[in-house]
């Protein structure tokens, strides 16, 4: 009775079955030819039985013993002997395998040979079949190309039209439009340009004339304002002007007065006499101080200190300038203060008659 190691060795040098050899060759999924089922057969049969008897053999062969040289030496011939059916078995696989791809492969040139002509055959009456749409399509790309080449002066975004489907006369219109945009978009162009030289000559000009006022330009936005507003800014720097040389007349004449009645003090102290009284010392006429004039045959207490106050407070009341009025229509107006101011200058050096000589 053989034991359970001696079956699985039994089993694992177990003798192919030639009964497999027929399921492989009839599986149904390879779907073999008939003539392809028989060459695999006849091919690997004497495999199969060289195969058999050999390893039946080989299952004989058990080495229980260092001593059993024999049997060792009977394993060993009988394993190249079942070696050199493995190999030529391999051999062969290998040898109807390259042939089943050199045989694919010729397969494959055979037939791209009938393919290729057919597709250049394909191809050729295609491009019959297809040349009129051929055609109207290289049309539209030519009209396209030319319709955005004549717009393109005008700045026009092509891209927002479809130039190559738009009717010609649409297109017309389009391009009339277009070209008259940017004929009237240059125009205003040049305007601009022209103005902005003007406007900066113009600046150029003002500049020089209020530089010649004495004044900065650059104070001033001369470039931006109309002629009207120009004149009336001359007017105002100029009249600026005439009053600040009143006002510096008026001080000095205000100076030189009380420089004459110091000097006229000083005189009386050094010859102890006393002088008839005087009005303050005359000075430069000028337009105000003719209210001061006026003022002169009022007789004022000569040693009264109050006096003198009273009378150098006018006088420095009739030097004040009077500004002149911009709007003609206020004329009256600055007349009656100027009048005013007269008036207040007589009632001072007549008050100052009453104050009680010192």
């Amino acid at each position: 009775m053989q034991t359970t190691e001696e079956n699985k060795m039994l089993a694992t040098i177990a003798p192919p079955d030639v009964a497999e050899i027929h399921l492989i060759v009839e599986d149904d999924n390879l779907a073999l030819a008939d003539s392809t089922k028989l060459n695999l057969r006849d091919e690997f049969i004497g495999f199969y039985a060289s195969g058999k008897e050999l390893m039946e053999k080989a299952a004989e062969i058990t080495v229980t013993s260092v001593t059993d040289i024999k049997a060792m030496k009977s394993a060993r011939a009988l394993r190249l002997e079942i070696r050199k059916i493995r190999v030529e078995a391999d051999k062969k696989r290998k040898e109807l395998k390259d042939e089943s791809i050199r045989k694919g492969k010729a397969i494959d040139a055979v037939a791209k040979c009938v393919i290729n002509a057919c597709e250049r055959a394909e191809n050729h009456l295609a491009e019959q079949e297809e040349y009129a749409a051929r055609i109207e399509a290289q049309e539209r790309a030519e009209r396209k190309a030319k319709r955005e080449e004549l717009l393109k002066p005008f700045g026009v975004s092509v891209h927002l039209f479809n130039l190559e489907e738009m009717a010609e006369e649409d297109f017309q219109g389009l391009y009339e439009e277009s070209k008259s945009t940017h004929e009237i978009r240059l125009e205003n162009q040049r305007r601009q340009k022209e103005l902005a030289a003007q406007k900066e000559e113009t600046r150029k000009a003002r500049s020089e004339s209020i530089r010649k006022l004495g004044k900065d330009p650059r104070s001033y936005m001369l470039g931006d304002i109309s002629e009207e507003q120009f004149q009336s800014l001359v007017a105002e720097i100029q009249e600026s002007a005439r009053l600040q040389a009143e006002l510096d007349q008026a001080r000095r004449d205000k100076e030189k007065a009380e420089a004459d009645l110091k000097q006229a003090e000083q005189a009386r102290t050094v010859v102890h006499v006393q002088p008839e009284p005087t009005s303050p010392p005359e000075p430069t006429p000028t337009a105000q101080s003719t209210v001061f004039a006026e003022s002169k045959d009022v007789s004022v207490p000569r040693d009264s200190m109050d006096a003198k106050r009273l009378q150098e407070f006018a006088g420095r009341i009739a030097f004040l300038p009077i500004a002149s009025p911009v709007n003609d229509a206020n004329k009256a107006v600055f007349e009656k203060v100027d009048t005013a101011r007269r008036d207040l200058v007589n009632w001072i050096i007549k008050q100052s008659e009453r104050c009680a000589i010192s």
